[in-house]
């Protein structure tokens, strides 16, 4: 098993493309794989106000960032096309059971679309 360096290492110079980058944890992602030295591109709703992590970071300065709802599968399909995709990462929001089927219909329409391009 290699070693978290190793991991990071291997991610500069990656093209990264993470979907829900506005939101608390996509934003810590969207850092970390800035920090590790991917090209990190990200695909969400728009920030809610400016006290979310992700305006408080700044990250709308630090990596290529596009408002969009990823069930516009064309809308998704054409940024990850011009992202140049090697690494693909989804945050879904943390849901109630009732979005349970929601949540499903959303990541089927994600990975169809990353797997379609």
């Amino acid at each position: 098993m290699g070693s978290l360096k190793q991991a990071f290492d291997n991610l500069k110079g990656k093209s990264v493309v993470v979907t829900g980058d506005t939101g608390f944890k996509g934003s810590w992602l969207s850092l970390w794989l800035h920090l590790a030295g991917a090209k990190v591109s990200g695909f969400a709703l728009p920030a809610e106000n400016s006290q979310t992590h992700f305006s408080q970071l700044g990250l709308e300065k630090i990596i290529r960032h596009k408002d969009g709802d990823v069930r516009d599968a064309s809308a998704l399909k054409k940024f990850i096309k011009e992202s140049e995709l090697k690494l693909f990462f989804i945050w879904q929001p943390k849901l109630s059971f009732e979005g349970l089927m929601q949540t499903r219909k959303l990541l089927t329409t994600q990975t169809s679309v990353v797997l379609s391009t």
